[in-house]
């Protein structure tokens, strides 16, 4: 859809462009995602940090400003590099498949079994 309405209004002076974000910490992932989720995303990302929602927050206005009028048609992933190579694949199903087996999972526990010895 963003090349396309590039596309059809760029004749016209309308840029379209589109932010693909990858996993952004806000309060609320934070404070309800597993770590074992958040430390997979963590050791695949190319960068050392997880995003912030500044990093979404800077992105869309340097794409609505003159700084970018040459840039259209385009989808602007914010996600640290995370999805340059997507090896977390095998890891995610792995978390998952123990996920299921576990009877019990402390919500905010790190991803422990309910007796807190072994780590998902």
């Amino acid at each position: 859809m963003t090349r396309y309405t590039a596309a059809q209004y760029g004749k016209d002076h309308i840029r379209c462009n589109g932010v693909a974000p990858g996993l952004i910490l806000t309060p609320a992932a934070k404070n309800n995602m597993p770590h074992a989720v958040l430390d997979i995303f963590g050791k695949f990302n190319a960068l050392p940090y997880q995003g912030e929602a500044d990093d979404i927050g800077y992105t869309v206005p340097f794409l609505a400003s003159e700084e970018s009028k040459f840039i259209t048609g385009q989808t602007i992933q914010v996600e640290g590099g995370h999805y340059i190579v997507n090896p977390s694949i095998s890891d995610f199903n792995d978390y998952v498949t123990r996920a299921k087996s576990t009877p019990f999972i402390k919500k905010h526990e790190a991803g422990a079994y309910n007796n807190g010895s072994k780590k998902l």
